[in-house]
């Protein structure tokens, strides 16, 4: 990277700056008078902005439209569908447990009610099970002094389209704001294939026009909009370009109307941007440490509040006034270090009704950390070793006879044409629904799901209940259940479009809509 924003993914906004609110830092005074600053050219070949300058946009005069009809529509049809934070299709969503988090909700808290700041980016960072989601999920629902614009929750394989994040974001912000959903009603008015235009041409026309432009918003609070799991978003160069716009407008326009909220693990892509000297002025960082004394205190507070809930429910174990023993639960806080994916799988198998007694499901998870320390002693690096052993555990708990069948199931998770809903995910699998809850029926620890009753609604597809268990299954070092997930995916979905293709009748597929 040689420049602030890299030439191949992010140019200069596509106008020429006419309000009288100046940029911030004096490298930005020029940036769109048609000539640029000396760092902005370094490494950007042989690009000319001048011909994109647009001179009095027509959409700042433009006339009041009426519409009838659903006017949301052609730009409904481009939004990632199920990444708000109050989607069906993520409910259960994750959240921090009563009294948790409650160090690092409050610097976000901080951040947000600084009415001086100078930054207008906050970056949560942290490896995958420290519980980031839950984190981004209580501030959307909980974030004081601030208006909840727009929420994006990434999901791998299924809510990952780059092309779609920006108007789903606008269309969450229009559904909210009147004026705003006019201007951009109007915009596609004149362009009704403005949703399909490019990253940059979409970021100015969502966001720099209407709020630094025509300045349209009047609300008494900033917006806050949240993203969660950037590194879910298909496309390093497209991570990246996303990064580097919002930054950009954070740097250029410090006093607009709006508030960043972005999460991601610390993957190289996203830290060599926001690592430039010149990308440093545009955000703060909130790093989610896995082993910090709050995190190893948050855990121990969820463990101990969700083994009184196990307590109280069974019978079995509501004979004992305490349970688990001290030192039993001494052990599992100890081997979850901080790491939220750990305590919750351990919770979910001790709580699993297929097992059917709590208090020995909880032995076995005290068997598999012993187990995994005498294997690894307690001088091991790896930071998910006692993860690795509870998914391993679990997985070695399905029937020898239903485990080809369970594999199936297991690598769909890993494609997205598999996840639109449980039955229709049996049906390309060629699967009869009871074969399939048949080889599922020790995995309720591990995977999201459904009921028969529920095996058709949208958003039912298996899912794992955390994505470092499909992270688990990819990685052969880790788990020794496949030697190439992705690749045996990929060809599982081949095989069943093959089977499709093959049931349907001669002359079916040229037959009109």
């Amino acid at each position: 990277m040689s420049g602030y924003w890299e030439s191949d993914f992010v140019d200069p906004p596509l106008y020429q700056h006419n309000s009288t609110r100046q940029p911030h830092a004096n490298a930005m005074s020029n940036m769109y008078s048609g000539s640029r600053p000396s760092w902005w050219s370094q490494g950007a070949g042989n690009i000319d902005m001048h011909d994109f300058v647009m001179h009095n946009p027509i959409l700042q005069d433009a006339p009041h439209y009426s519409f009838t009809g659903n006017p949301m529509k052609p730009l409904e049809e481009h939004i990632l569908r199920g990444a708000e934070f109050d989607s069906s299709a993520r409910d259960p969503p994750p959240q921090c447990h009563p009294g948790t988090r409650l160090s690092i909700m409050g610097r976000i808290q901080r951040f947000l009610d600084d009415g001086g700041r100078e930054r207008r980016l906050l970056w949560l960072v942290g490896p995958a099970g420290v519980g980031k989601s839950a984190i981004m999920q209580t501030l959307a629902e909980t974030a004081s002094n601030v208006i909840l614009g727009a929420s994006l929750f990434f999901a791998v394989n299924q809510r990952d389209d780059p092309s779609k994040v920006l108007p789903t974001l606008a269309y969450q912000i229009a559904t909210k704001y009147p004026p705003y959903r006019e201007f951009i009603l109007q915009g596609i008015t004149l362009d009704p294939l403005l949703p399909q235009k490019s990253l940059k041409i979409l970021f100015n026309k969502f966001f720099v026009e209407p709020f630094v432009q025509c300045r349209i918003y009047h609300g008494p609070l900033p917006l806050l909009i949240v993203i969660d799991g950037l590194d879910g978003c298909k496309g390093e160069s497209k991570q990246r370009e996303i990064l580097g716009l919002i930054s950009y407008f954070c740097l250029a326009y410090p006093t607009a109307p709006l508030i960043w909220v972005i999460s991601s693990r610390s993957e190289p892509q996203i830290t060599m941007f926001l690592s430039l000297p010149r990308a440093a002025p545009s955000y703060v960082k909130e790093e989610v440490v896995i082993d910090s004394d709050e995190a190893c205190r948050d855990v121990e507070h969820y463990l101990r509040s969700s083994f009184e809930i196990i307590r109280t429910k069974y019978l079995v174990t509501s004979l004992f006034s305490r349970w688990p023993a001290d030192s039993d639960f001494c052990k599992i806080a100890a081997s979850s270090t901080g790491l939220f994916a750990f305590a919750s799988t351990v919770i979910r198998h001790v709580d699993d009704p297929a097992g059917g007694n709590p208090v020995f499901q909880l032995q076995q998870v005290l068997n598999v950390i012993d187990y995994s320390q005498s294997r690894w002693g307690e001088g091991r690096p790896h930071p998910l070793a006692g993860l690795d052993a509870l998914y391993g555990y679990i997985l070695s708990l399905i029937p020898l006879d239903v485990l080809p069948t369970a594999k199936r199931m297991l690598l769909s998770t890993m494609r997205g044409s598999f996840l639109y809903t449980f039955g229709i995910q049996c049906n390309f699998l060629g699967m009869s629904p009871d074969v399939a809850y048949g080889s599922l029926h020790r995995l309720h620890s591990v995977l999201r799901i459904y009921p028969p009753d529920q095996a058709f609604v949208q958003g039912s597809g298996l899912w794992p209940h955390h994505k470092s268990f499909r992270d688990y299954l990819r990685d052969p070092a880790r788990s020794t259940l496949f030697a190439d997930a992705d690749h045996e995916a990929r060809m599982l979905e081949l095989q069943c479009m093959v089977r499709v293709m093959k049931d349907i009748p001669d002359g079916e597929l040229l037959s009109p809509l």
